[in-house]
């Protein structure tokens, strides 16, 4: 069940995420622009990638390592299973890739 969603813009060259969720389990759509989805998944070592375009959804799963690169200016929206207000979004976030 989706209860949170959020509108991300992002310029050629930034990097988004860099974590993992211990609990929430994310959608990623991408609105317009191109960008390279970077992840391992859990108990995993190897980084693994694709690229999207929009129109194109991707799911992260808890314990899953992601990372979103933009590629082409652009914007996703991230929806999450867990509420995104600040206290429960980062007791729920380990940073680091």
């Amino acid at each position: 069940k989706i209860v949170s969603a959020m509108y991300i813009t992002s310029e050629i060259g930034s990097v988004r995420g860099e974590h993992w969720n211990k609990q929430d389990t994310h959608y990623f759509l991408v609105v317009r622009g191109t960008f390279r989805y970077q992840y391992i998944r859990k108990g995993g070592v190897n980084i693994r990638s694709v690229t999207m375009i929009p129109g194109e959804m991707v799911y992260t799963p808890a314990g899953e390592k992601h990372s979103f690169i933009c590629l082409q200016s652009g914007a996703f929206m991230a929806m999450a299973t867990q509420p995104r207000n600040r206290k429960n979004y980062e007791e729920d976030t380990v940073r680091g890739f």
